[in-house]
């Protein structure tokens, strides 16, 4: 690997940029640059090398020669070979091969990484591991038990019957929608029991069907069929 002095450097040299241009347009100091460029500084400020990445388009990463591009660069460097060469080789394009630190992989580009392997004559495993590091990140928020998940989704529910109950005021109430809910007549209860899933234009085809049926089911006693006051 080389150091991030000698990887700016590079930077400079394919973009035709002088130490003096990239310190003006990236805010460090011209003094900052050259001690990075040197090597005198050996722990140079974070702030200073994320400006100096983001305007060569690059990782931090990169820059410590810790990015797949950074290894696979390295690689040619080393050997003597170009880009195009690679490109031509293993039959990907160059831009692809290049802009490899921002894929989200695929299985493809694991397939993609060994070709690149194979042809630098390097061990695969390095590669692919610089490559999985791009992987989206897994949930890792808290850990619930089945019983708290159960709790959200009833409290998601809730919340569900209160915003309607106040977005639509000719719609449901909250007591109508917690009367919904604790029915015991099966007709009933079967009809409504996904009312508050339902999607909008279902519930309030629903909502008139439920007004409709409170209106005739007035003044049944327990025990009359339904229909019967």
């Amino acid at each position: 690997m080389t150091e991030v002095g000698e990887r700016i450097k590079l930077l400079l040299h394919n973009k035709g940029i002088t130490p003096y241009r990239l310190a003006k347009e990236t805010g460090v100091s011209y003094t900052g640059v050259t001690k990075i460029l040197n090597g005198s500084t050996k722990n140079p400020q974070v702030e200073s090398l994320s400006a100096i990445a983001d305007y060569f388009g690059v990782s931090l990463d990169y820059l410590h020669g810790n990015s797949l591009w950074a290894v696979i660069e390295f690689e040619l460097i080393m050997q003597g070979k170009s880009l195009a060469d690679l490109a031509l080789r293993t039959g990907l394009r160059q831009s692809y091969i290049r802009g490899l630190d921002r894929v989200t992989p695929d299985e493809s580009d694991y397939e993609e990484v060994e070709k690149i392997a194979q042809e630098l004559n390097i061990n695969p495993k390095s590669l692919i591991t610089l490559l999985a590091q791009q992987e989206p990140p897994l949930y890792d928020g808290p850990v619930i038990s089945a019983e708290e998940a159960f709790a959200k989704e009833e409290e998601g529910s809730e919340y569900r019957a209160e915003k309607l109950d106040r977005s639509k005021p000719g719609g449901l109430t909250t007591g109508e929608i917690a009367a919904l809910e604790a029915i015991n007549d099966p007709e009933v209860g079967l009809f409504f029991k996904d009312f508050l899933d339902a999607p909008e234009d279902r519930r309030e085809e629903m909502i008139r069907i439920w007004h409709v049926i409170r209106e005739a089911e007035k003044g049944r006693k327990p025990g009359d069929k339904q229909g019967k006051s």
